[in-house]
């Protein structure tokens, strides 16, 4: 019992440690095939590249939390956790218009996915592979797609995938039942990429390119997968990149101040910590063409996060590990709570993390007083992660 709470608690904080560094981001990028899409700070959407089939039309989109850029087509998700989507519809990709409750949208080339607030999936557009057979899965915590498979994180850092299994587009890509302790994944044309909770990552299948040649990566906080190339952004928001280069997609050696990559089938795209974005890779269709994008005009007015201490956000009244740990007004605690309430509460997959962390918090808390080689196990794992997290916020 105590393996699986010490588990749970370094499971809880690495999540909360990704969505501080990805998900609850006010602007993002997302490489589409050859198009590039921007969510802007007031949640207004640019896009950039071929607009054949409408792909690109974004421009009278509001309201937008998170953007997805498929293969010819584009999803956003609302605040009000509705999902809009417009381009190519052959498939049925951009039906989307009844989904509701949804906390997070991933795109293939001709399907979408959403992960709802029950963390269950749904799924619409193409499925001649499976890759839209995602009705029995739940517990669901990020959900990533490409091409001809979709792949989730569940809440115990495991993974499950859905797609090609056997034929002529298996290459072992879904092959992940082995995995544990994933925290983000990427999926690729033909592989895929999990970030786990230790910054190193894993990958498999098709590795004709050696797109799957992450093993010696390290302090990895988000990872990309373009049809053949996989991106990753380190914690000093340097990026590194393996596999096809033919379009100099893999050209990111000299990045820095990058928070967020995305990747495209044959481009890369950086977002920066000022909310300019750089790009590499094809540019035929000018998806590369975002040099004059400023998607977070707020950092030109502020530069500075003052941690209050003070928390606003009404919790249940029960016994807290940190304030076990550290005490209630230390400044870890204070470090805690303002996550909490300004970036956690902020988005539905954080107040997830809320609830499990609160929902768990008596048990911990008992288990700590009980046993004190338990409380320096939890101290510890809390302790290492503490300073990367307060490096995101400050």
């Amino acid at each position: 019992m105590r393996r699986l709470i010490v588990y749970l608690v370094s499971m809880l904080f690495s999540f909360v440690f990704w969505h501080v560094t990805v998900v609850s981001a006010k602007v993002m990028v997302s490489a589409g095939a050859t198009f590039t899409v921007g969510l802007k700070s007031d949640g207004t959407v640019v896009a950039v590249g071929l607009n054949s089939l409408g792909e690109c039309n974004v421009g009278s989109w509001s309201t937008i939390e998170q953007v997805a850029a498929g293969g010819l087509h584009t999803v956003g998700l609302k605040s009000d956790w509705t999902v809009v989507a417009t381009g190519y519809n052959n498939a049925g990709q951009c039906d989307v218009e009844s989904w509701s409750d949804i906390v997070q949208v991933a795109t293939g080339d001709s399907h979408t996915a959403g992960l709802r607030s029950g963390w269950t999936v749904v799924a619409v557009g193409n499925n001649l592979e499976g890759e839209c057979d995602v009705n029995g899965w739940n517990d669901i915590l990020q959900v990533a797609a490409v091409k001809y498979h979709t792949v989730g994180v569940k809440a115990d850092g495991k993974v499950v995938a859905t797609g090609p299994n056997g034929g002529e587009y298996d290459r072992g890509q879904c092959d992940v039942e082995g995995w544990s302790d994933i925290v983000q994944v990427a999926a690729g044309c033909f592989h895929t990429v999990g970030l786990k909770t230790d910054g190193t990552v894993v990958a498999i299948g098709y590795n004709g390119a050696g797109q799957c040649n992450v093993e010696s990566w390290s302090t990895i906080v988000q990872v990309a997968a373009g049809r053949y190339h996989t991106v990753g952004v380190t914690l000093d928001k340097t990026v590194v990149a393996v596999g096809n280069n033919f379009e100099g997609e893999c050209d990111v050696e000299s990045w820095s101040d990058i928070v967020q990559v995305a990747a495209g089938a044959w481009h890369t795209i950086g977002l920066k910590t000022d909310g300019t974005v750089v790009a590499v890779g094809d540019n035929a269709e000018n998806q590369c063409d975002v040099d004059r994008w400023d998607l977070d005009e707020s950092t030109h007015t502020s530069t500075t996060t003052t941690i209050p201490a003070t928390s606003s956000t009404t919790i249940p009244i029960q016994p807290c590990p940190s304030e076990s740990i550290y005490g209630e007004h230390s400044n870890k605690t204070e470090l805690l709570r303002h996550i909490r309430d300004n970036v956690l509460h902020t988005t539905p997959e954080g107040q997830e993390i809320i609830r499990l962390y609160y929902e768990w918090s008596p048990v911990i808390v008992e288990m700590m007083e009980e046993d004190e080689e338990f409380e320096a196990q939890v101290k510890e794992m809390i302790d290492g992660v503490l300073p990367l997290i307060r490096e995101k916020v400050e």
